[in-house]
């Protein structure tokens, strides 16, 4: 018989979780996956929402927000076209758990070094993914 596994709580700290949520929103706005304001607003609210602007200041989280933006547009969106949308991005249920995964594990640096090896168009259904499953859950 094993003994059951006893999880670690781990702690995260919010400023490295807000910083690659915004990276990650930044790589998307540079595909053209997400338009600058789509991609700002959410951060900025869900700064606001847990208490990270209270903790670290409204300047500190434009910066963090103006560091992973500072890039810009990659590649210019194609006229009208959503492949995530449209169907043409075709996430593997494994490759879903696997990002499901890595966001339970907290290890930010991990989940950005995995997603690096995905598309942009990947990237964009892995993040719908994961924002569905949270809007559930909160639900």
């Amino acid at each position: 018989m094993t003994a059951p596994l006893h999880h670690q709580e781990i702690r995260l700290d919010p400023v490295e979780v807000f910083i690659a949520r915004a990276e990650a929103r930044a790589h998307l706005f540079g595909y053209g996956m997400l338009d600058l304001h789509e991609a700002v607003d959410v951060l900025q609210a869900d700064g606001e929402a847990s208490g990270l602007v209270n903790q670290i200041g409204q300047d500190a989280v434009q910066s963090i927000l103006s560091a992973a933006f500072a890039a810009g547009r990659i590649d210019p969106p194609k006229e009208g076209a959503d492949p995530i949308e449209d169907g043409a991005v075709d996430i593997a249920t494994s490759t879903l758990q696997a990002a499901e995964f890595l966001v339970r594990e907290k290890d930010p640096a991990r989940l950005r070094a995995w997603l690096d090896k995905h598309t942009a168009e990947e990237c964009a259904a892995i993040l719908r993914h994961l924002e569905r499953r949270e809007e559930a859950r909160v639900k």
